[in-house]
């Protein structure tokens, strides 16, 4: 799998080593799935849900839920969507392993939303349980 672009491994060896940090801790979570993302780097998926990807300039994308994304971009943890602005979706850089805790714990409010939202559909009316 394509880890990372080739600007940013042969410019910014710093980054690289950090993206490839957080996609090795990535993905020693057993309940996400790890693919090449339609649009380059890696996707990751909860179930049939894509919930986040990591493009290989760093760009990390993740589905958070419109709450918990408003509240990430007060703190300043992450950015609006660099396409769909403010919205479910955040952005992060992963610029150094400094980055790393922060882009996990993003990866971590993806799945917890993804897993709360399914959840929540299960129980809705005229759903069989």
């Amino acid at each position: 799998m394509l880890r990372s672009s080739f600007w940013t491994a042969v410019f910014d060896q710093r980054r690289l080593r950090a993206i490839d940090l957080f996609l090795a801790s990535a993905e020693a979570n057993s309940e996400l799935r790890h693919s090449v993302h339609r649009f380059g780097g890696t996707g990751f998926r909860c179930g049939a849900q894509e919930i986040a990807h990591v493009h290989g300039n760093g760009l990390l994308d993740a589905q958070v839920g419109r709450m918990h994304a408003d509240a990430l971009i007060r703190e300043g943890a992450v950015e609006p969507h660099h396409v769909f602005g403010p919205s479910a979706w955040v952005s992060f850089w992963i610029r150094s392993e400094a980055g790393v805790a922060t882009a996990l714990d993003v990866l971590e409010f993806a799945r917890e939303y993804t897993r709360a939202r399914a959840i929540s559909e299960s129980r809705a009316p005229g759903v069989a349980s």
